[in-house]
Parts: structure tokens; C-alpha cells; sequence
């Protein structure tokens, strides 16, 4: 028997030892509980590591392949929640509209990118890598690292480097970025399975947001056009059928998502003059980063040390000898996917109309391991 542990499924055990529970241990609720409709971050981000991947790998026509992919990849997802009965066409028409136009910024701004992806293969791999045993001595039987990333680098010097796409809400820190134990783990399981040394992990990182035109706000008496707009009520906010005449132009604000292009034209359009200073800052904001991360011979020898630490927690809570503990930090409770359930997972009618159930990690066949 075959028990994948994967990135996912080690940042849950070390965040919540409950959510671990609902999401593969099975003990508190009876099953493991899955979520009906799959999360809209979750589909984009995998729509966007297969685009994205894509567009690396074609010779000619690049930002076509990669909306072919992100398509496909979208389009799989749908069937999954039609089949369930909580499909939504108008959201994942919305979803592809949006990352194609992503990917065609992306496209459009890569030759200015400092570190170049030419000869990316090995596009969206999946390894099984046994873990160290608990004893530290050889491997287990049993637990495997399941992991999965987006391509492999081979640079002019014969260096392997391993490729990550995100799709962010905000671009991290480079130490962030420099310190995570993901590309670590991932570092690890490649050397394993192929016995050759990974010189580090490039994370491509893009904005998940487009630009959109600067907002339009209230402005002093001549400056801007002059519009007529509702009058709301002070206690309620709502329109009192009243309307009066109030002057509008675009924003300062520099932190809104817009262009310098978008910027000027509104401004053109109001009749108001070019911020400068806003010009530069809107200039200087990063839509996409790809950082580099070398990674030392100790650095990923010490992650086969974490891992058979990971793998005797994880083989603890299996084995009900460790009871899951529930909300540690309430501030992970935000977002949750099982806040609602937590504190009662036996209300059978609450939870069955929320999640589908399936069986506990450790009681799946081989054919059974999936992506978590």
C-alpha cells in the first residue's frame, strides 16, 4: 500500500491538526470530507500553471498554446462541477476571460524578464519518492512524498533547476519566497528519483488581477467634468430620488490597479493634468516576478531530516494515537472550508449538504492516490 503525503497535506498537519482530519484522516467526521464546489483560487491556479507552462514550451505561437492549455485545463474542472450539479457558466466564462487576458500580459511582457525559461521541459510532473523511515535508516514502505511542479530547467552550464508558476494575490517577498519548504521538499524528491543535484527552484509569480481603468472619484469645483449623480439618504444610503450635480475625476490613489496608458487616458477624458508622481508609481508596480533561489547540498539534505519528522506525525494521526487538536490559532480558522462543521463534524444532514464523503487517506488503494 501506497500513502502519498503531499505539500499540501504537510502544511495542513503543521496549521490544523482538525482540518487535516477533514481533508484526509477521517476521524472526526467518519470520512474525509471534500467541498462540492472547488474553490475559485484552486481552479485558477491550476488553469494558470498549465497556461503558463504551455506558453514556455511552444517554439511559435506561445500565448496561444498556453490559453489552449489554461482552456482545456478549465474546461476539465467544469465538467467535474456540472456533474455534481453546482456548475456556474457565467463564472467560468468570467474565469477563462480573465486569465487569457492575464496570459496576454504575461506574453507581452516576457522578453523584459532577467531570468529567461528557453528549454523548459518536463512540463507538470508528478513524483512518488519514498520517504526516509521514521527509524532514519532507509526508506519507508509505506509513506511516499507526492509532489508536483511545472517544469525543469536545464541552463548552458548543465544546472537543474526546478520551475513553480504561482498566481498571487500579492507578489511575495523574495525571503518568503527564499525560506519556503516547498521548493525545498520538491529539490529533494527530484534528486531522489534522478540521483543528480538541483541547483535551485525559479518561482515565476503572477498578479492574479488585471488592470483595469483608475477609479473615478468626488473632486473639488472645477476640476474634472461635472455629472449628475443620486442623492442618498445619511442614515440609510440609499438613492432619495433626489439628484444634484457633483464635479468627478480620476484618482490619485497609487495603490489602485490601473497603467500609466489608462492613467493619462482618463485624465485626457476629465480634462484634469497628469499626476507625475502617479505616473511613476504606477510605473514601477510589478505585475509578474520570477525570482531564482539557490538552493545548498545541506540545504536540501536537512529536508529529508524534516520529512521523517513530517512522516511520524503524519503516521501518528493515521493511526489515532495522536487525536487531532482543533483550533490552535483561531486567525487559521479564516477561510477555513470547514468552520462551519468544525465544532459539530456528526450534524450529518450540515455536512453532507456541503461536502461529498470519501474514504481516509490511509485506507485508499494504490489507484486511488490523487493530487490533494
Amino acid at each position: 500500500m501506497i500513502r502519498a503525503i503531499s505539500f499540501t497535506e504537510s502544511s495542513n498537519v503543521l496549521t490544523c491538526q482538525a482540518q487535516w482530519d477533514f481533508n484526509y484522516g477521517g476521524h472526526l467526521a467518519g470520512d474525509c470530507l471534500k467541498p462540492r464546489a472547488v474553490p475559485t483560487r484552486l481552479q485558477e491556479g491550476s488553469a494558470w500553471g498549465a497556461g503558463v507552462a504551455a506558453f514556455h514550451a511552444a517554439e511559435v505561437d506561445k500565448v496561444d498554446a498556453g490559453i489552449v492549455a489554461l482552456t482545456t485545463k478549465l474546461d476539465e474542472e467544469a465538467e467535474k462541477l456540472n456533474a455534481k450539479g453546482v456548475y456556474d457558466a457565467d463564472a467560468h466564462r468570467a474565469m477563462a476571460s480573465k486569465l487569457r487576458a492575464l496570459l496576454e500580459q504575461y506574453g507581452a511582457e516576457e522578453e523584459s524578464r532577467p531570468v529567461p525559461l528557453a528549454g523548459l521541459g518536463d512540463l507538470e510532473q508528478e513524483l512518488l519518492v519514498p520517504l526516509p523511515s521514521r527509524s532514519g535508516k532507509g526508506d519507508s514502505s509505506i509513506y511516499r512524498l507526492q509532489v508536483f511542479f511545472d517544469g525543469v530547467l536545464e541552463d548552458e552550464e548543465g544546472r537543474i533547476w526546478l520551475v513553480e508558476f504561482k498566481l498571487r494575490e500579492t507578489l511575495s517577498a523574495l525571503e518568503l519566497i527564499t525560506n519556503g519548504r516547498q521548493i525545498r521538499y520538491y529539490a529533494w524528491a527530484w534528486e531522489r528519483e534522478h540521483g543528480r543535484p538541483v541547483a535551485g527552484v525559479i518561482v515565476d509569480e503572477r498578479l492574479n488581477a488585471q488592470p483595469k481603468p483608475p477609479k473615478i472619484v468626488n473632486s473639488k469645483k472645477g476640476e474634472g467634468i461635472e455629472v449628475e449623480v443620486d442623492v442618498l439618504d445619511k442614515e440609510t444610503k440609499e438613492p432619495t430620488g433626489e439628484k444634484k450635480m457633483q464635479w468627478k475625476a480620476p484618482s490619485k490613489d497609487k495603490a489602485q490597479l490601473t497603467t500609466p496608458d489608462l492613467y493619462e487616458a482618463a485624465c485626457e477624458e476629465y480634462g484634469v493634468k497628469v499626476d507625475e508622481e502617479m505616473v511613476a508609481a504606477l510605473r514601477d508596480r510589478r505585475w509578474s516576478q520570477r525570482e531564482r533561489v539557490f538552493l545548498r547540498p545541506r540545504e536540501i539534505e536537512e529536508s529529508g531530516t524534516e520529512l521523517i519528522s513530517l512522516g511520524r506525525q503524519v503516521a501518528a494521526l493515521d493511526s489515532g494515537q495522536t487525536y487531532p487538536v482543533r483550533n490552535v490559532k483561531p486567525q487559521n480558522c479564516n477561510g477555513c472550508r470547514f468552520r462551519e462543521i468544525c465544532n459539530d463534524p456528526h450534524d450529518q444532514e450540515l455536512v453532507d449538504s456541503l461536502f461529498d464523503r470519501r474514504p481516509a487517506k490511509r485506507n485508499r488503494t494504490d489507484e486511488e492516490v490523487v493530487p490533494a
